[in-house]
């Protein structure tokens, strides 16, 4: 045996170590084991190196951030006890002919130095440099001569009301027809659809002040099919409430991010990219939190250079299942506004609004400029229990957190809005006899009479849900859907009148996206689904036979639930620790309810180490952004 061939079975040798203790995935170890034996005069760390990347782009992470792994692993077999035991000089040295100026292709890896050494995937650090390219081009404003009164005075109607303090709707409204790229963030309820409304009835109104002899062209979109159709139904109701002369022009159909693009679900490639880009002059993207990494990249480069974009959505909320952290990673530094006097002056001129004082930065990046932060909540009163819990769980304040929990009573002598009931041993019966108190309404209409109506069943059931951080075990979605499913007819059977059910892939022939919710109702003698049907907001049916896979809905994952907003939710936390319960997985719970949050709590201490522990993602597309 060669000294080569030696090295490459010790390489395999600590791969499948490391999957038989479950610290990476088949997949990751195959990543390894195949760069080991195509290419064995390559230095050991690489291969090694390589699956543990690509394991951790399993979690989310665009990059391994070596800096941040240079510790003690949770056992003698962890990769983090190998990382350990090579200094980190010495990783960067042996990495020297993967930096990220080495010719592509020549690397599955891509090594960059600095204060965060970072190891990549070769397909994510290009996607994210070329994502970073593609905001670049777009920071700097429009060059177009666009007369300010007119923006005022469109302004003066679409936003009758002055507020006391700035007024982030009207800004953003203004400023984004005048550059290509605005983000718009802000938490629950503070007004980011109906800022949209009145941005895109602004932008038309210009459009048809200059004489455009077309009307503008303009895309609605979102990253799932329950997002979409959540935009659509508020679009339809908001467009009635513009003024008659604002309405013209803007669209009632929301389409995904995958439909927009043409992505195939078999290639993965979309009809348009850089080299056939969208024929569009405005595209917003709701619930841009959600976009990973490689799908925002495949929007920008496939749109052209005149089209405006304006991505809506929290940057507190969970991240993209995919890699990335696009909207949070963008929005790091905006709490401090970073206004430049040049922006100060544009937004007074086109509304009449001044910045305050204390979020104006004479060295401000461009992309800040681009930034507006809408920060006051419609929905809550600042003393509503849900909106203090959140901004407690957004802010990492675990003991103002235990506060808001305990604190008996809800204003003025009402029912609190946030609940606490406690279940540290045994979750099933509690969780159990809330979730059927929570669905009584859906289980009402749905045994009204012999023929339910489907769009009652499906608002009823709507109005309510459960929500775990996890899938599996006692405290997990699986668990406790079987436990709801026991107590309905029909139980023991895969289909039954009554079945609640998510879409868990995406199916073009049906028109149904991952996430879109339906209820299985018993009409004519057979089961048929019934799912809302896009801007009409009437139902439509479909055979059981015809659907794409689904999985019992009465328990969602936090995950599941973005982009969705229920009356009421049923938040269970478990009785031991999980890398899963975040300050972000925590904060996206809480702000899904409009009225109402039960947690059944199997630990205060499990809850409050969640809130404890914020989620960033490595990736380097915060940095660089510099005035």
């Amino acid at each position: 045996m060669t000294e080569r061939t030696g090295v490459t079975e010790a390489i395999l040798t600590t791969l499948t170590t490391w999957r038989v203790h479950g610290h990476i995935r088949g997949i990751d170890a195959a990543l390894g084991r195949t760069i080991a034996e195509l290419h064995p005069e390559t230095d050991p760390v690489v291969p090694l190196l390589a699956a543990i990347t690509s394991r951790h782009t399993a979690d989310g992470h665009v990059a391994l951030e070596l800096r941040d792994l240079q510790g003690p692993g949770s056992d003698d077999q962890s990769p983090l006890n190998w990382l350990t035991a090579v200094p980190l000089s010495e990783l960067t040295t042996r990495l020297k002919d993967h930096r990220e100026t080495a010719p592509a292709g020549t690397s599955p890896l891509v090594f960059t130095d600095g204060p965060i050494p970072r190891v990549y995937l070769r397909r994510l650090f290009c996607a994210q440099e070329q994502l970073r390219e593609c905001i670049a081009a777009r920071l700097a404003p429009g060059t177009e001569t666009i007369d300010p009164e007119r923006i005022r005075r469109h302004g003066d109607i679409l936003f009758p009301q002055r507020q006391p303090r700035a007024d982030w709707q009207r800004i953003a409204a203004a400023l984004a027809p005048l550059r290509p790229l605005t983000i718009i963030t802000g938490g629950p309820g503070t007004g980011k659809t109906t800022t949209v409304l009145r941005l895109l009835a602004l932008a038309g109104a210009l459009a048809r002040d200059y004489g455009d002899k077309h009307p503008l062209r303009i895309a609605l979109a979102a990253p799932t099919g329950k997002a979409a159709i959540r935009m659509e139904e508020a679009i339809r109701l908001g467009v009635e409430l513009l003024p008659p002369e604002y309405r013209q022009g803007i669209p009632g159909d929301v389409s995904t991010v995958h439909r927009l693009l043409g992505i195939s679900p078999r290639s993965g490639g979309g009809r348009y990219n850089s080299e056939n880009v969208l024929p569009l002059d405005l595209v917003v993207v709701d619930e841009a939190s959600m976009i990973n990494l490689e799908l925002m990249t495949k929007l920008f480069q496939a749109l052209p250079t005149t089209a405006r974009i304006v991505l809506l959505g929290d940057r507190d909320q969970l991240a993209a299942v995919e890699s990335g952290a696009v909207l949070s990673d963008l929005c790091r530094t905006s709490d401090s506004g970073g206004y430049r006097d040049e922006t100060v002056r544009l937004v007074e001129s086109l509304t009449g609004e001044t910045i305050p004082e204390e979020l104006r930065d004479s060295t401000g990046s461009d992309l800040a400029q681009g930034i507006i932060v809408l920060r006051e909540s419609f929905r809550f009163q600042r003393t509503s229990k849900i909106a203090l819990l959140a901004a407690a769980i957004r802010d990492g304040e675990s003991e103002r957190v235990a506060q808001v929990l305990d604190d008996p009573g809800g204003m003025n002598g009402e029912t609190s809005e946030v609940r606490v009931v406690a279940a540290p041993k045994e979750p099933h019966a509690v969780v159990r006899r809330a979730a059927l108190q929570g669905y009584a309404h859906y289980l009402a209409a749905i045994r009204d009479g012999e023929q339910p109506d489907p769009a009652r069943c499906y608002h009823a059931f709507a109005s309510f849900r459960i929500l775990s951080p996890m899938r599996r075990g006692p405290w997990g979605t699986e668990t406790i859907n079987r436990e709801m499913e026991a107590h309905l007819p029909g139980a023991g059977s895969s289909w039954y009148h009554g079945r609640p059910v998510s879409v868990t892939r995406n199916d073009y022939p049906t028109g149904l996206m991952n996430g879109d919710t339906g209820i299985t109702l018993a009409t004519d003698d057979r089961l048929t689904v019934y799912f809302p049907d896009g801007a009409s907001g009437l139902m439509k049916g479909y055979p059981v036979t015809t659907l794409p896979p689904v999985e019992t809905a009465f328990c969602l994952t936090v995950h599941k639930s973005q982009g969705s907003e229920f009356d009421d939710l049923l938040l269970v936390i478990p009785d031991q620790p999980s890398p899963v319960i975040t300050r972000e997985l925590l904060y996206t719970a809480v702000t899904r309810a409009r009225n109402g949050v039960t947690i059944v709590e199997g630990s205060r201490e499990v809850l409050l180490s969640g809130v404890r522990n914020p989620f960033r993602r490595g990736s380097a597309l915060s940095e660089g952004w510099s005035g």
